[in-house]
């Protein structure tokens, strides 16, 4: 009788030892999961920031790349090769940001900023050049995404604020004007 009561007793420890175990590991896969995403998160943000400052840190490029934006029709070729190969660079971190965002990897709000970043873009002849060209170049799914902002007309955006367009233009007329 003693021998049955202990293997009773095992059962329940054991099955106590079960729920125990699968309670720390659903906690170790969220805490997994949080880390993951947060590296995911980190990965793009870094590249696109990296991208972002040599651009602004190298005055050549800056100047290319606005001028890209604006009309890549008067730069030079390789000017604009140039701008076509690192707009690419960074539109590949965008599609692997697209797809964090798809698997649940990474926060979706970040995917939604590096969407205004494109939809800021899409009016600018630079953009529509270099997507014209490029387009082909990436994975089905995120070509749909992108097209799908890029052919709604109701989105508005603030290219002329960020590319200072309006002020351009001011210093034309006032210069025509003399």
């Amino acid at each position: 009788m003693k021998l049955k009561n202990l293997s009773k007793i095992a059962e329940i420890v054991s099955s106590a030892g079960i729920i125990i175990s699968l309670l720390y590991a659903s906690i170790q896969f969220k805490e997994n999961s949080k880390a993951i995403r947060s590296s995911n998160a980190n990965q793009i943000i870094s590249s696109i920031t990296t991208w972002y400052s040599e651009l602004a840190n190298d005055e050549q490029s800056s100047q290319i790349y606005y001028q890209f934006f604006i009309d890549p029709e008067i730069l030079t070729p390789e000017e604009r090769f140039q701008c076509v190969l690192n707009l690419h660079a960074l539109i590949l971190n965008f599609q692997n940001a697209y797809y964090f965002n798809e698997d649940g990897t990474i926060d979706s709000r970040i995917n939604k900023s590096i969407a205004s970043i494109m939809k800021a873009a899409k009016d600018s002849k630079g953009f529509k050049y270099y997507w014209g060209m490029r387009e082909e170049s990436f994975a089905p799914e995120f070509v749909g995404y992108v097209n799908s902002f890029l052919k709604n007309k109701n989105i508005e955006t603030q290219m002329d604020k960020i590319y200072e367009r309006d002020a351009d233009l001011n210093k034309l007329i006032k210069n025509s004007d003399n």
